[in-house]
């Protein structure tokens, strides 16, 4: 009997094998493949919080092409003249989100855009990127985006220190589209006229709401920052 020790086993021509596909692999032929397998790992990561944060924001209108958040046939609505940059309107923003969302449909949200000059251009630019992703990656998107951009501006017209189409890169979207859109004039005319649609109601600042009561057609514009409590109790004032 010839014994086996003589000879190479299987799995030495196998290690062999990859020995000699790793050995004629240079440098770079590494790097890529680390880079693809990195950029791989991150995709899967960005899909991952993109679900997450897609479920929190479910109560999104889709129907709809305007900022539209909860129950379109809500007795009551509050249509949110904001500025991504103005401190106030950030802390207000997830107060009226936990109005709407315990609401049971009773009231429904709007989000216009009040980008104020002393916040320009940064406020502008993120008003038209978020009407950007509604209109081309769709509303509930668009409300990710949002949420993004407030919590991670610094404020005060400071901006996000990173590129937009990066940025939303990082938690899923699609920053290619949203380069190009910024690009064209769609979305800074969707901007102005919720501008002008603000100051003829006599918005002069922000945060402001104008609450509106859908069954007795009455409007009540709001000024300033109001917690949810505040706010509760304004819906309650008016019924």
């Amino acid at each position: 009997l010839v014994s086996c020790a003589n000879h190479p086993s299987y799995a030495d021509s196998a290690n062999h094998s990859k020995s000699s596909t790793y050995s004629s692999l240079t440098e770079e032929d590494v790097r890529r493949i680390v880079r693809e397998e990195l950029a791989s790992v991150q995709n899967k990561i960005e899909k991952q919080d993109l679900a997450s944060l897609l479920e929190e924001y479910k109560l999104a209108d889709t129907s709809a092409s305007s900022m539209n958040y909860g129950n379109k046939s809500a007795r009551f609505s509050l249509q949110m003249f904001s500025d991504v940059e103005c401190p106030f309107c950030r802390q207000m923003y997830f107060d009226i989100k936990k109005v709407v969302d315990n609401s049971r449909g009773v009231i429904n949200w709007e989000y216009k855009h009040f980008p104020l000059s002393s916040h320009n251009p940064a406020a502008a630019i993120e008003a038209q990127a978020i009407e950007c992703i509604a209109s081309e990656q769709g509303v509930a998107k668009a409300w990710v985006a949002l949420d993004q951009f407030i919590k991670s501006t610094q404020g005060n017209g400071k901006g996000i220190q990173q590129d937009l189409p990066d940025f939303v890169r990082s938690f899923g979207l699609n920053g290619s589209l949203l380069k190009n859109c910024l690009l064209a004039d769609e979305s800074k005319i969707k901007v102005n006229e919720d501008f002008k649609l603000g100051s003829e109601l006599g918005v002069t600042g922000t945060p402001a709401v104008l609450l509106k009561d859908n069954l007795k057609r009455k409007d009540y514009l709001i000024k300033g920052k109001k917690s949810a409590e505040q706010l509760l109790q304004a819906i309650q004032s008016v019924m």
